[in-house]
């Protein structure tokens, strides 16, 4: 039986056309998927009836040490300012290379506490638009 690792997985953007690393992660969740129910029952039921909705990839989050000079982290802002929808991957480190592909616009971008002891963290949440491919 083979386990994937956390370590070494990579998100990247596409920045003009070319995916690229998203320099010091510290953590990503791949998108958080859901195919939602519709309430199919009526009043002459028997049993709970219910059939699939649309699927929704709803978000991603990641967490990433962050530095103003980086390339990767300046368009991280460039992109949460515009409001654009871009394209995204995650890359696990198993030996396939396992994709987790989709597009998305990112609706937040937040910072951790500022303290003595700690990195200065950002959190970035993306949200899916349309379909989420994963490729083995």
């Amino acid at each position: 039986m083979a386990f994937t690792p956390g370590k070494g997985t990579l998100l990247q953007l596409s920045i003009a056309a070319v995916f690229t690393t998203i320099s010091q992660r510290v953590q990503v969740t791949a998108p958080d998927m859901e195919n939602p129910r519709i309430d199919t029952t009526n009043l002459d039921s028997t049993w709970r009836t219910n059939r699939a909705s649309l699927p929704d990839g709803k978000e991603v989050a990641m967490t990433i040490q962050y530095d103003a000079a980086a390339v990767t982290h300046a368009a991280l802002w460039t992109s949460f300012q515009a409001g654009t929808t871009e394209a995204w991957k995650i890359i696990f480190a198993d030996t396939g290379a396992a994709e987790v592909a989709w597009n998305g616009h990112i609706e937040k971008f937040s910072f951790g506490d500022a303290d003595v002891d700690n990195l200065i963290l950002a959190n970035i949440t993306i949200t899916v638009s349309g379909a989420v491919t994963i490729t083995p």
